[in-house]
């Protein structure tokens, strides 16, 4: 499958039909399983059927929820319908009749299921308090005796308590004691706990009560409403599970008969809810795939024998501002992950540009900027593909293959740039020196802290490991800005883009102004690097060269010269945006006001978005730090003698530091590439706003016969 890189657009149809042909396109629109409804407005004229039609539409959507959580409740007790499926049958003369009909049957066999549900659920999953009960009649139930036998009993008295075993011996001597109480201990049985069964007579209860007081025994009671023999409570349970999961089993090929019947009922009272009905004509309002309507517009012309006229628009155009429009959006699956990020920001509107292959590009490396550790990001691979063979507790079903799949590519990325930076679950030697070794003491991505780690063991001088810090501040510094000014530009571009697609020439001013700033602002970092050297962060001097005191080439001032007209020419294209398109009776004076106010905006959008990136060098920052810091607490500990005890403690303390900064990283880290994505780039280009294209689909086969 194709990504979508531009949401699909539909087709807007209005299919007018005759009153008798109704059934007949609802039928085809049901079995084409690619029509998107338009509800009616309630109230509007040819609506008046439209509250009936939704009140129907939420019991079957309710019902068919309802199944669909007794077969997943059912599925964890190893209930299932395996049987051969054979479609049901569903005569119809008039859709709202049939829902009805339809749905009274559904009640009654949902109803049962849930019964069997709730009766299996009390049975071998109870609440806390019962299930500690049911595990104790289990343990006991080789007792095959009635507990209530002297119940009712004037001269004998039956009492049966579970007495700690640590005060076993000084229930036993005060029950020998007394001469008159007889009884068995069980031991062995229950841990921490012996069963005391007590027989004496009715004189003997207070030495009894005192007994178990001091003993600190409590009574052992059975559940209610079972019998209160053991052995026959333990039979009772077992039965009423049994005769659940038949009933369970019963009904299952009737509920997925049911829920086959109200998903065509769904469909059916969905395009219902989109019908205008007149006296004589039905009219249907909807959507269709481009590509389809030619063969469904035939079909519909065959079976109604040209009964209907069908008007699609020639030429389909952008929602109006502020209002959506159906689109589709299509990934391949292993997009999905990104795709469920992008629709969290907003749908895209039809011919918008969709930024799914883009951030599936830029969210793992910026990821992999900020969580760099090699086994940090190993790990998080590893739980990725357990998650996404379904063997994490809290990564279950479709989604939970699609947060392994998310943290695949996380981990890869955070694995590669770990490496990069030469940390291997910290920067200690003893687990990362060979990441060192292989850099020969200077990796490509190294942390500022790196250098200091080095120290700490001896491997270089504290003069040397000054100067490289210095350095490297400088030089993650420069990446973080630099890397975040170039997807301000791509962002930037992407929404001139999608201007012109959308076709917003109001707004296009602004968007070429923040082209050239943006496109301004990453040449600079580029050129301004290049002029200070790759370890330095004076993007500055493409402006200040003066300041800085550097002497610039005829090319780089060039460059220098281009880049400040491209900036101050997209600040001057925001100041006469609002002078050129100011709302209708506004004075001149006041166009010029907020022109003044849209450019000392973008002024502070353009400083805040890109100084906004130095999150990736405090990320990063923040992670070597740490680890740093829990490898430094190591050395402490064998700083004087390094025993076998000492190295003990000292990995124990490292294993716990990785262990925490890894579940605190790998969070933060993503929340703020999200952040990034969100507010930085997105906002440059990606309005949303539209409607997802959800069709009318029967999922399960159903004989549907027109009366």
């Amino acid at each position: 499958m194709k990504s979508s890189v531009v949401a699909k657009q539909l087709i807007k149809v209005i299919i007018t039909v005759a009153r008798g042909k109704l059934n007949l396109v609802i039928l085809e629109l049901i079995r084409c399983g690619c029509f998107h409804p338009l509800p009616l407005e309630p109230g509007s004229r040819g609506s008046q059927h439209i509250t009936n039609v939704r009140r129907l539409l939420t019991e079957v959507e309710s019902l068919i929820s309802r199944i669909d959580d007794v077969q997943e409740e059912a599925a964890n007790y190893g209930i299932t319908y395996t049987g051969e499926f054979k479609p049901p049958e569903l005569r119809v003369r008039d859709w709202m009749k049939t829902a009805t009909e339809v749905l009274s049957e559904a009640y009654v066999v949902v109803e049962e299921a849930e019964e069997a549900i709730k009766e299996l659920r009390e049975t071998l999953t109870p609440a806390e308090e019962l299930a500690e009960l049911y595990d104790l009649l289990a343990k006991y139930s080789f007792i095959n005796f009635n507990f209530e036998l002297f119940k009712n009993s004037k001269y004998i008295k039956m009492g049966v308590y579970r007495v700690p075993n640590e005060r076993l011996g000084v229930f036993e001597d005060m029950i020998n004691a007394s001469g008159k109480i007889f009884g068995i201990i069980v031991s062995g049985v229950e841990e921490g706990f012996s069963l005391a069964i007590l027989f004496y007579p009715s004189d003997a209860e207070v030495e009894v009560d005192k007994a178990v007081s001091e003993a600190r025994a409590v009574a052992f009671r059975m559940p209610p409403g079972l019998p209160q023999n053991p052995a026959e409570a333990v039979k009772r349970l077992q039965a009423r599970a049994e005769e659940a999961k038949r009933r369970l089993m019963e009904l299952m090929p009737r509920l997925v008969e049911v829920k086959a019947k109200l998903e065509a009922v769904r469909a059916a009272l969905r395009i219902l809810e989109a019908t205008r009905l007149t006296r004589l004509f039905a009219i249907i309002t909807g959507y269709l795939p481009k590509e389809l309507y030619p063969q469904i517009a035939k079909r519909l012309d065959e079976v109604t024998g040209g009964a209907l006229s069908i008007y699609a628009e020639s030429e389909t155009v952008a929602a109006p501002e502020g209002e959506g429009g159906i689109s589709e959006v299509k990934v391949p699956k292993l997009l999905e992950p990104f795709k469920d990020l992008v629709l969290m920001y907003s749908y895209p509107r039809p011919r918008e540009l969709v930024p799914i292959l883009l951030t599936a590009i830029t969210f793992p490396i910026l990821y992999g900027l900020m969580f760099p550790d090699l086994g940090h990001g190993l790990v998080l691979l590893a739980i990725g593909i357990l998650a996404y063979m379904g063997k994490m507790p809290l990564f279950k079903g479709e989604s939970g293959k699609k947060w392994g799949l998310m943290l695949i590519y996380l981990g890869i990325s955070a694995s590669f740039f770990g490496f990069l930076a030469g940390e291997f679950f910290g920067p200690h030697p003893a687990v990362a020196g060979w990441l060192n070794a292989f850099w020969h003491g200077h990796p490509p991505y190294a942390s500022p802290v790196h250098p200091l780690a080095l120290k700490a063991f001896q491997l270089i001088s504290p003069e040397e490991a000054a100067r490289e810090v210095t350095q490297l501040v400088m030089f993650t510094f420069y990446v973080a800005l630099g890397f975040g000014s170039i997807l301000l530009m791509i962002a930037s571009w992407l929404g001139l883009i999608n201007a012109i697609l959308l076709g917003t020439r109001r707004e296009i001013l602004k968007v070429v102004a923040r082209v050239l700033i943006f496109t301004g602002i990453a040449l600079a970092f580029i050129i301004g690097g290049s002029i200070a050297g790759a370890a330095m962060i004076f993007a500055g001097v493409v402006f200040m060269d003066k300041m800085l005191h550097i002497t610039l080439t005829p090319m780089q001032r060039l460059a220098a010269d281009i880049i400040r007209t491209m900036i101050g020419l997209g600040l001057l294209l925001v100041f006469i945006e609002p002078i050129i398109h100011g709302e209708a009776g506004e004075s001149l004076g006041m166009r010029i006001f907020m022109g003044f106010m849209e450019a000392f905006d973008m002024l502070l959008l353009m400083i805040s978005n890109t100084v906004s990136f130095v999150r990736i060098m405090g990320l990063m920052l923040a992670h070597s730090g740490l680890m740093y810091g829990f490898t430094v607490l190591s050395l402490l500990i064998c700083h004087t003698a390094c025993s076998i005890i000492n190295a003990f403690f000292a990995a124990i303390i490292y294993l716990i530091g990785n262990i925490l900064t890894f579940g605190l990283e790998a969070i933060i880290a993503f929340a703020h590439t999200l952040r990034l994505h969100f507010y930085e780039m997105f906002s440059k280009f990606y309005e949303g706003g539209g409607i997802p294209y959800e069709p009318v689909v029967v999922r399960m086969p159903v004989r549907i016969m027109l009366a």
